[in-house]
């Protein structure tokens, strides 16, 4: 029995936020956002590097994941349902950096919720003078298709 080509599961990688380094007071940065038309869930993967910065309970960076069913009217993501490979809480914050031990990590969590678009928010505490690098990247999986289409396997 031949291998199915896996490929056609796997929608086109978007990087929703360059790598950069993320600075600012009290500031929040709304990451691109990733239309899941045609698809069955979303992966959000962020990359954190070493924070310039001593992260503690006064300077942190919160992550939050947010959906829409039109890619303008934003809201928190709170019910765990909607999520899988992590745990949203209040706000609809599923991590945060906010000790060193938490630095050069790379989290993800995948959208499995009703809405066609998500995103993730950056919200920092504090005055982040020097900064933490941080790149994000999404990717779709689970295509809603019948039969075969191009080089996607047919089941």
């Amino acid at each position: 029995m031949p291998i199915p080509d896996l490929t056609g599961l796997i929608g086109d990688e978007t990087q929703t936020l360059n790598p950069a380094t993320i600075t600012g007071s009290g500031t929040t940065t709304d990451l691109s956002s990733v239309d899941k038309q045609g698809w069955g869930s979303t992966q959000h993967v962020l990359n954190v590097g070493e924070s310039g910065d001593t992260w503690s309970g006064s300077l942190k960076t919160d992550v939050t994941l947010q959906d829409s069913p039109d890619d303008s009217t934003w809201t928190d993501v709170t019910d765990n349902t909607r999520v899988n490979g992590g745990t949203v809480a209040a706000g609809g914050i599923w991590a945060t950096f906010d000790a060193e031990a938490e630095d050069n990590a790379q989290v993800s969590i995948e959208y499995i919720g009703p809405q066609q678009f998500s995103r993730l928010q950056l919200e920092r505490t504090g005055n982040h003078s020097n900064g933490t690098p941080m790149s994000s990247t999404a990717f779709n999986f689970n295509p809603r298709y019948a039969g075969s289409v191009g080089n996607q396997p047919s089941f």
